[in-house]
């Protein structure tokens, strides 16, 4: 079994009867000190960071011929993967759209498949913002956006996504076409002065 750091060769003093996950801990033990994190991993060749992620972390390390782990800068990784989220925000909002106009023709069913793809959307993108204040050592209280603290505009999110899943199960697409239109503006807005703050800190 080959490890490698950095594209450097990394010296492990585990058995075949450990882990992957026990191989990722001495890796980041490495790193303490040095302001780095483990961003990727490579296993084979094939990204591990996936779907079937904890599924892999549980394997027995020999599992795999050839680990390569690549580290990045927390500051750095907060900048990049929140523009990331910016461009993704930005495209699920022309989904918005297209949803609404999907609902306001009658075709249901379709825009029901496109709502749910701008959820997903959504849900990357809370999920980025979360994690890069996490990285940035930030609480829902150290942020505020025109006096609200952040901690609120997340109980708003959820207040409408509440009332859009309570009006899917009615099938109730007037309702829907309507929380999306004037409902979610100030979310998205919101959503959108977050990552310029973060990523104003992160820079900063």
């Amino acid at each position: 079994m080959r490890v490698y750091l950095d594209e450097k060769g990394f010296e492990t003093a585990l058995s075949p009867a450990n882990t992957v996950w026990e191989l990722l801990e001495e890796v980041r033990g490495s790193l303490c000190g040095t302001n780095r994190l483990v961003m990727e991993i490579h296993a084979d060749g094939r990204d591990i960071t996936a779907s079937d992620y904890t599924q892999v972390l549980e394997k027995a390390v020999d599992s795999f011929e050839r680990y390569d782990f690549t580290t990045g800068e927390p500051r750095q990784v907060v900048c990049d993967a929140l523009t990331d989220c910016m461009s993704l925000l930005d495209a699920s909002d022309a989904k918005r759209s297209e949803t609404i106009d999907l609902f306001t023709k009658g075709e249901g069913d379709k825009g029901a498949e496109m709502l749910g793809e701008c959820c997903r959307a959504w849900q990357k993108v809370h999920e980025g913002i979360r994690d890069a204040m996490g990285l940035l050592k930030l609480g829902p209280a150290d942020i505020t956006i025109e006096g609200e603290a952040f901690a609120e505009t997340l109980n708003n999110v959820r207040d409408q996504f509440g009332q859009i899943r309570e009006a899917l199960q009615a099938r109730d697409f007037v309702l829907i076409s309507d929380v999306l239109q004037y409902e979610f503006d100030p979310i998205i807005d919101n959503w959108r002065t977050t990552i310029e703050m973060l990523i104003e800190h992160a820079r900063a």
